[in-house]
């Protein structure tokens, strides 16, 4: 799991988190905490896509303990007769548009263990050189 119900309470105030809690309406850690690993569950389905990452992760990047609380926070809205909040939806697209982008690109979330191999440079790379630019040719300089 990668938040805690103390993390989700830092991002959300606790009569949001109550409301949605259920009958009762106050905050009740066993709903959340099933919310946060569904959450983890469901990053893990997208990150276990890219090569290098053994999951699930020892110790989770911010990044990802934000998201998971984000999307907790999306599902448990879903799941209630409420009305989902259109803010909470775009958090939720957008958290899945980059998750989709760390896919397709094979990159390694900023934090996360092995990820400094696939960001460095290759030892050697090729140089292009010449006499003269190519990209002013025969253009005067900007004054």
């Amino acid at each position: 799991m990668y938040a805690s119900a103390a993390d989700l309470q830092r991002f959300y105030p606790d009569d949001v988190l109550a409301d949605l809690s259920g009958p009762g309406r106050v905050f009740d850690p066993d709903i959340w905490t099933a919310q946060l690993v569904a959450a983890s569950h469901e990053i893990d389905g997208w990150l276990s896509a890219i090569a290098g990452v053994s999951l699930p992760l020892v110790a989770p990047p911010p990044v990802l303990i934000q998201m998971s609380c984000d999307i907790a926070v999306y599902r448990r809205m879903v799941m209630t007769p409420q009305t989902t909040s259109e803010d909470q939806k775009a958090r939720y697209d957008s958290w899945l548009d980059l998750l989709r982008t760390w896919v397709r690109h094979g990159a390694v979330p900023p934090g996360v263990d092995g990820g400094a191999a696939q960001d460095a440079a290759p030892a050697a790379l090729p140089r292009a050189e010449g006499s003269r630019s190519v990209f002013n040719q025969g253009v005067e300089p900007w004054r």
